[in-house]
């Protein structure tokens, strides 16, 4: 499933055995809820380590729900389950294998494929080379994964010297799936170095995938004043938008002046795209709801965006204040959109509180 099409909620984050770490939300978009209901009984089994009782759920929800957007989760945490279970190399690698087959562009491609390099070199020190060979077109393969095993280490001492040696291999790489990960490296370094060649990066690499990693990396450098360059590659139109949206996304962490103002701009701005992440970025601020809420009718009141308008409404049902029941309530009553009416009084009923509950008995009743 796409990360992008979940609703941003309370997420678990999870480090499995040094393949994993992703945020897992509890319902996607468009989801029939039951799909959802059964991955996230799978997940929580998983959690339990109850590796039997997860891969009974994850083929129940296989079976019952083959096109479900949780699809691919299910069968990544399948194989997890089944090697965790001590199932041998071989048949773990034909269940990745397998992911892979089924599941082409999936979010878990490089998690799977770093599995697959992982048991590869398990079998290839076993006598049996040719899954080597099966993971050598990999974007990282498995002596491309022993280097950044070094690097790691490397960046974990941190020293000027291991700086060096990490700049220097990610220049001389070219693939840009080990280029991103060895960007992911100069995060924790404290180095000023480390903190131009990230700018740099950001400005100027031609893979889009290294540009992401490298503002991810550089805004967990919370020293260094970066919301200037942040603000600008955000507003620019000629960025692409997954790299404005990372911006955006590392903005949103960072207290400057004038961040609200700056996303209802992005909200009414050139992309779709950029828009609605400054929209529901927007939508996070608990500690502003009420200025928030202005803001947000405000993008409501002017745009003719069908899109964004309705991603307002779902960020108001977020926000959940008495003013956010009395904005959505304006919008179902005399919006002159039938679908955004619709919308709102769909959002009424997701903020499931009782001033919401009021609000919809009283639509009922102008209707009478």
């Amino acid at each position: 499933m796409n990360v992008t099409s979940t609703l941003h909620e309370t997420c678990s984050s999870l480090l499995v055995g040094g393949l994993v770490s992703i945020c897992l939300t509890g319902t996607a978009l468009g989801d029939n809820g039951n799909s959802a209901a059964a991955y996230r009984a799978g997940y929580n089994l998983i959690l339990d380590e109850d590796w039997p009782g997860a891969i009974a759920a994850f083929d129940t929800l296989s079976q019952q729900h083959p096109n479900s957007e949780w699809a691919d989760d299910a069968a990544f945490w399948r194989c997890y389950g089944h090697q965790q279970q001590g199932a041998p190399a071989v048949e773990s690698f034909a269940c990745y294998e397998k992911v892979l087959e089924q599941h082409e562009g999936s979010e878990w491609d490089d998690d799977v494929r770093r599995a697959l390099v992982r048991l590869a070199r398990q079998l290839d020190q076993e006598g049996r080379s040719e899954y080597r060979d099966k993971v050598r077109d990999f974007g990282v393969d498995a002596d491309s994964d022993r280097t950044l095993a070094i690097l790691v280490a490397l960046g974990d001492i941190g020293d000027e010297r291991s700086l060096d040696v990490i700049l220097e291999r990610l220049d001389a790489t070219t693939d840009e799936h080990v280029r991103a990960r060895i960007v992911e490296i100069l995060e924790d370094i404290e180095s000023p170095r480390a903190v131009e060649k990230l700018k740099v990066l950001i400005r100027t690499d031609p893979a889009m995938r290294v540009r992401m990693a490298a503002i991810d990396a550089l805004g967990d450098h919370e020293d260094v004043d970066i919301a200037p360059l942040l603000m600008q590659l955000a507003r620019d139109p000629n960025q692409p938008d997954p790299v404005r949206m990372e911006a955006i996304d590392e903005l949103s962490d960072i207290e400057i002046p004038g961040l609200r103002a700056f996303l209802k701009e992005l909200a009414l701005g050139d992309s779709d795209a950029v828009a609605m992440e400054a929209i529901d970025e927007l939508s996070d601020d608990d500690e502003h709801s009420e200025e928030t809420v202005q803001l947000l009718l405000e993008i409501l009141g002017e745009t003719a965006h069908a899109r964004r308008r309705a991603e307002v409404l779902d960020s108001l049902a977020d926000v959940g204040t008495q003013s956010a029941v009395d904005g959505l309530i304006r919008v179902a009553k005399t919006d002159p959109d039938p679908r955004i009416r619709r919308i709102a009084t769909e959002a009424l009923g997701d903020m499931e509180t009782v001033a919401a509950r009021e609000a919809l008995i009283g639509l009922l009743k102008d209707t009478d």
